[in-house]
């Protein structure tokens, strides 16, 4: 059986992306046998105060008492303590990279951190486009390995009646959502996510039977706001604010179209889009810009559909005819691609 020391400053079970996938690679890596000694914890980079001592004397005993195979790094910031255990004991180190570590427009991250990635035995990327963005750095591909975001597909499955989840939704935002179609976005709310951009050029132009819900907080939240009010959208433009887990499974069961009108901004990606895998494994079409880790979280054509950046004419098209494809094939892709299960074995053979 193979022994892992696993560390990392970016784990949650329910908060950011880098959090939740390293939360679910150490459950499912657990699931599939491996064992696991887990040095975490969750907050902003101020706990790296405390945290790197903590986590280099942890480590340390667990690496003097435990036969370690080798070291696994959950996030950039964490490889300064894994670069001293793997050296101190000569073992392997993996790491990590989701997208945004490779770009951070810093040039005190840049200088520090993306040297000690390139000393790592094994770099996993979530998506080509962050396996591109590597190469940019300077990073060897012979150490590369690209491995998506999973899902654990029975977690956002409801069996319930359409119609009581919609009435849910209704009591708890005062929404009316009778005869409406649902269109459905999940995610910080940031420049890049192009939100700001689809309210201005898309929704004026669909039929007043469509609405947009908006799940998600951040900086861009003032310039939706003034969008929504510009456009006269009030009452088809929902922010909706940060949904806990059961509200977010509920919003996935009851809508008609996930949209992502992702744009591209310097010094900013989109490493992956695991709400593009949450939404289609309960059959929920994505309609997404055909950008950056989006194309590796959309089966083209299957789970969804990839369109052009900033082209109104081809995302008006996408929604209007994503009903046609087959929620059981999305179901089915979703269960053989990006099941947790599966990526954790996946882990496994990079480690052996």
């Amino acid at each position: 059986m193979m022994k892992l020391l696993f560390i990392t400053k970016s784990y949650s079970m329910n908060k950011g992306g880098k959090e939740i996938y390293n939360y679910n690679l150490v459950k499912s890596l657990k699931d599939n046998k491996f064992n696991i000694k887990l040095i975490a914890t969750y907050g902003n980079i101020l706990n790296l105060i405390w945290f790197y001592p903590y986590s280099l004397i942890r480590g340390f005993f667990s690496l003097i008492f435990n036969k370690i195979d080798y070291i696994h790094i959950g996030d950039t910031f964490t490889l300064p303590v894994g670069m001293v255990l793997a050296a101190l004991f000569n073992k392997k180190i993996s790491v990590t990279l989701y997208g945004l570590d490779i770009t951070y427009p810093s040039e005190v991250y840049q200088s520090v951190f993306i040297p000690l990635v390139k000393k790592c035995d094994k770099i996993i990327v979530i998506s080509e486009a962050t396996k591109q963005e590597a190469i940019n750095k300077g990073i060897s591909k012979d150490k590369l390995v690209v491995m998506p975001c999973g899902v654990n597909i029975d977690d956002f499955s409801i069996n319930k009646d359409k119609n009581k989840l919609k009435e849910d939704i209704e009591k708890k935002f005062n929404l009316n959502l009778k005869d409406k179609k649902i269109l459905l976005t999940v995610g910080r709310l940031v420049k890049r996510k192009g939100v700001e951009w689809f309210i201005n050029e898309i929704m004026p132009k669909l039929e007043k039977s469509y609405i947009y819900l908006i799940s998600g907080e951040g900086k861009e939240e003032e310039n939706i706001t003034k969008a929504i009010k510009n456009n006269n959208l009030e009452k088809r433009v929902f922010l909706l604010g940060r949904a806990d887990f059961e509200t977010l499974k509920i919003l996935y069961n009851i809508s008609d179209v996930f949209v992502m009108p992702n744009i591209k901004v310097e010094g900013d990606m989109e490493g992956f889009g695991i709400v593009a895998i949450e939404s289609a494994s309960v059959g929920l079409p994505v309609v997404a810009s055909d950008i950056e880790g989006i194309k590796d979280a959309v089966i083209k054509n299957k789970t969804g559909y990839l369109v052009k950046e900033k082209s109104t004419k081809e995302f008006i098209k996408s929604i209007k005819s994503a009903n046609m494809l087959n929620k059981q094939t999305m179901k089915t892709l979703i269960k053989q691609n990006f099941a947790w299960d599966k990526i954790a074995q996946e882990y496994g053979g990079v480690w052996r």
